[in-house]
């Protein structure tokens, strides 16, 4: 099995691209020591992403509109030929790699859209395959009819797990993907494993790391029967060899990761009482005790300031992010303001 995965990985490595070779050498290694790894969804994902490098690598097309991109601006470009969206970030930045293949160690790959890195144009970029879904709208709402409603309670939760445990933190619903078979797929995942585990004051209001529009969904509010309870339990019991994996995963992947943050999230996962009645919402308010309790308040603030219904996700990521840019007036910014400083250290 060490050999053919050696050989699989290295042969379409190219002479040309040293930066491209490492990484499937270093893939190779990395596969070998994680049985995670070796699981046939991600061995097939990682030829399709070979076969689409060597197509790019003699783009010369693409490869001048790479080249041409400053190094601190962001360039997306779509070729539906290949299927692949090809993203390059600020610095070279190459996280939304990391959640993809960490979600394989947590038992959750389904959730995260494949992500690529490769060499082109003398910079790194990042792959995505391009897959139907739809998203949310700024504003709420945008998901077809029915959509949302295909979501089984089981994959919410994991979904959102994950979520927590990678801290995946740029969640607004445009960028909650969700497929016709009810399957949630984040795509666009850079803002990754840095998180903000207890929320703090800021200048404008406060900032939290685990806040998703999501938790405006009903299965927010669901309550869990016996059996998905129990598969959730199984889920999280599964954790048992990540913080050992995760070394040797570090090993091969230059990724920086808060361990001790990291490890206060797992604490929280695996205290959970997963049992039939039990709702995500109950999670949450065990993640940010003190500042659960007034949720329902600061609900009703954004639903008097938008003058519409705002349910938790929606009124979190308004108060905490869109604040920033709104144009509020000086009675409601002070109760936001007051809300804040009753409910956030």
């Amino acid at each position: 099995m060490r050999k053919f995965l050696l050989s699989f990985f290295l042969m379409t490595a190219f002479i040309h691209a040293d930066w491209n070779r490492n990484f499937d050498e270093k893939s190779a290694l990395l596969m070998q020591e994680l049985p995670a790894l070796q699981h046939p969804d991600y061995i097939q994902e990682y030829a399709f992403f070979q076969n689409v490098r060597e197509a790019l690598l003699n783009n010369q097309k693409c490869v001048r509109a790479v080249q041409r991109a400053a190094p601190e601006k962001k360039l997306r470009i779509q070729d539906r030929n290949l299927s692949i969206i090809i993203k390059k970030r600020r610095g070279n930045h190459i996280h939304d790699m990391y959640p993809w293949e960490l979600s394989y160690l947590l038992g959750a790959h389904s959730t995260i859209l494949p992500s690529f890195p490769m060499e082109l144009g003398g910079k790194i970029i990042i792959l995505q395959r391009l897959e139907p879904f739809a998203t949310g709208k700024w504003g709420g709402g945008g998901y077809p009819k029915g959509f949302l409603r295909r979501v089984s309670l089981e994959n919410y939760w994991k979904a959102h797990l994950l979520i927590y445990l990678l801290g995946i933190s740029d969640l607004p619903e445009t960028n909650v993907g969700v497929n016709s078979e009810g399957v949630i797929r984040l795509f666009d995942n850079e803002a990754s494993l840095i998180y903000y585990n207890t929320p703090s004051k800021s200048v404008r209001f406060f900032f939290s790391g685990f806040i998703c529009q999501s938790f405006d969904w009903p299965q927010y509010a669901m309550p869990l029967h016996e059996k998905t309870a129990n598969c959730l339990i199984d889920f999280v019991e599964g954790f048992s060899d990540f913080e050992e994996n995760l070394k040797i995963y570090l090993k091969y992947r230059p990724v920086s990761v808060a361990h001790d943050a990291l490890q206060h999230r797992l604490n929280i996962v695996r205290s959970f009482p997963f049992r039939e009645g039990a709702t995500f919402r109950d999670f949450f308010g065990s993640v940010f005790p003190k500042m659960s309790p007034g949720l329902d308040e600061l609900s009703c603030i954004m639903s008097q300031i938008l003058k519409r219904k705002v349910h938790h996700g929606s009124a979190l990521f308004f108060a905490s992010k869109t604040v920033k840019s709104a144009d509020l007036s000086l009675e409601d910014r002070t109760k936001l303001q007051q809300w804040v400083n009753t409910y956030i250290d």
